[in-house]
């Protein structure tokens, strides 16, 4: 809803489609003008002249000096912009919750309304059985589940002693190792998705070994990597996080891969990290890069094609992409494509031929 305050009526409001912010066009008798809000933190609209930026800092009484506005006739916006996170997160545990009545699976709610499974012996209601004896089966993998959930206050007090990262149902990790732990998966992957590059062990938690001015590698970690393939696996997270800019200033090849001016910035903030820094390791290690994202999350798309445009090589973007969850889990075989179609939702209605014990 957009609130008007003593705003002449030859003036007309216009959502802005596609934009970046929260963004809306007034045509006013002297030309048009932009009204960016960031409803979320509860600022006044700032007026500014089309084509301008809003930085987000201005005071409340700022009108951009845009003819025929005076400070009384601000447009504020009341309606948040569209949570993707929220709506996935939504979606997420509808599909679980379903999942686990039609299977008869032990399975309980997080006070956030997240689904969680916890394991049984050689079960877990969070993977596909063939992709769980697989992972126990892999002592590398294994470790991967004894992760503690971090969030043990948004547990019932009960489930807080033995809750497993893993365990629940907006796990990026546990989807991507169902993806690619599952028996000849991540061949069928490469082969569909990534023709041309080498498929080879999978590992998780790969050290990223990223190059820093001192000739000491960072201490950070690569969610997982296939041969010459690293990738990074999003799914419910709020986005790619943020550092200071001396902080990423350490890294070696900052300059030489990106051009920082492009890089999108907020209150002297590098924004998506997680993006460059998994850039500068396909950058020093000759790796090729994938974002595996939910096609839901347009948002990470949006924060991606931020990143991907400020590389400078033209060699090192044709190396650096993105996969949906959607196009992988097309690729996979017809078992763990069943699981993944009714569990995530992922490319329509859930199927109901699916048998978790195949």
């Amino acid at each position: 809803m957009i609130r008007q305050s003593c705003v002449a009526e030859d003036v007309r409001v216009v959502p802005v489609v596609d934009a970046p912010l929260q963004l809306f066009e007034i045509s006013v008798p002297e030309g048009t003008a932009r009204v960016a809000a960031r409803a979320a933190r509860g600022r006044r609209a700032c007026v500014r002249r089309l084509g301008g930026r809003c930085s987000g800092r201005c005071p409340e009484t700022c009108f951009g000096g845009v003819p025929g506005l005076a400070p009384d006739s601000l447009v504020a916006v009341s309606q948040p912009m569209t949570n993707w996170e929220q709506n996935l997160r939504a979606d997420l545990a509808r599909n679980a919750e379903r999942f686990a009545d039609a299977h008869g699976l032990t399975a309980y709610r997080s006070r956030g309304k997240t689904i969680l499974f916890p394991s049984h012996g050689l079960r877990h209601g969070n993977f596909i059985d063939a992709s769980y004896r697989a992972i126990l089966g892999n002592r590398s993998w294994a470790r991967r589940l004894e992760k503690r959930h971090n969030r043990p206050d948004a547990l019932p007090e009960d489930r807080r002693h033995d809750a497993m990262e893993l365990d629940s149902s907006n796990s990026s990790d546990a989807l991507l190792m169902n993806c690619f732990c599952y028996p000849g998966s991540c061949t069928r992957i490469f082969s569909s998705l990534l023709p041309g590059l080498t498929n080879g062990p999978v590992e998780f938690g790969v050290p990223g070994r990223v190059p820093l001015s001192d000739g000491q590698p960072d201490r950070t970690e690569l969610d997982m990597r296939a041969g010459t393939v690293i990738f990074e696996s999003k799914l419910t997270e709020d986005g790619f996080g943020s550092t200071e800019k001396k902080s990423m200033e350490r890294y070696r090849d900052l300059n030489s891969v990106f051009d920082v001016r492009l890089l999108p910035t907020e209150d002297r903030r590098l924004l998506h990290y997680q993006l460059l820094r998994n850039v500068l390791a396909a950058a020093a290690h000759g790796y090729h890069f994938v974002l595996l994202c939910d096609a839901r999350r347009p948002d990470l798309l949006h924060s991606w094609w931020d990143v991907h445009g400020a590389i400078r090589s033209a060699d090192l973007r044709s190396r650096s992409r993105f996969l949906l969850w959607q196009e992988v889990t097309d690729a996979c075989p017809g078992p763990l494509r069943d699981f993944l179609h009714e569990k995530y939702g992922f490319g329509g209605p859930a199927t109901a031929s699916f048998d978790p014990d195949p």
